[in-house]
C-alpha cells in the first residue's frame, strides 16, 4: 500500500510505501503491515498523518507519518487499534419491481 504527497498542488507525486516490512532505497520500513486488508482510512492534523485500514477478520491497524512542510516521512511500525464493533446489516423491502422504473427502495 502506498501513500503519495505532491510538493506543490499539481505537483509530481512522492510516493512511500506503507507495507514495506524493511527498509529500501530512499523508503523506510513499516513493519507489521496486517493482512487481508480491505479498507483505508487517512487522517492528517498538522505536521502528523495516520493511516487507518481495517481487515477482513474486523481489526483496525494505524501507522503514522510526518509530513509538516516537505517532509514526508512514513518509518513508524504498524499497531493493532481497537477492533470494530459488530455491524448490523439492514434490508428495505422493494417499493416497486425494478422493471417499473422509478422509486424501487423505499424507507
Amino acid at each position: 500500500m502506498f501513500a503519495g504527497r505532491g510538493p506543490t498542488l499539481g505537483g509530481t507525486i512522492v510516493w512511500q510505501n506503507l507495507s514495506n516490512a524493511t527498509a529500501t532505497d530512499g523508503d523506510p520500513a513499516n513493519p507489521d503491515y496486517p493482512a487481508n486488508v480491505c479498507a483505508v482510512g487517512i487522517e492528517a492534523r498538522g505536521v502528523n498523518a495516520y493511516v487507518k485500514v481495517i481487515t477482513t477478520d474486523n481489526t483496525v491497524w494505524q501507522t503514522h507519518g510526518d509530513v509538516g512542510g516537505t517532509s514526508f516521512t512514513w518509518d513508524e511500525p504498524w499497531t493493532q487499534q481497537s477492533a470494530l464493533p459488530a455491524t448490523v446489516m439492514r434490508s428495505m423491502k422493494f417499493g416497486r419491481s425494478l422493471d417499473t422504473g422509478g422509486v424501487v427502495n423505499r424507507h
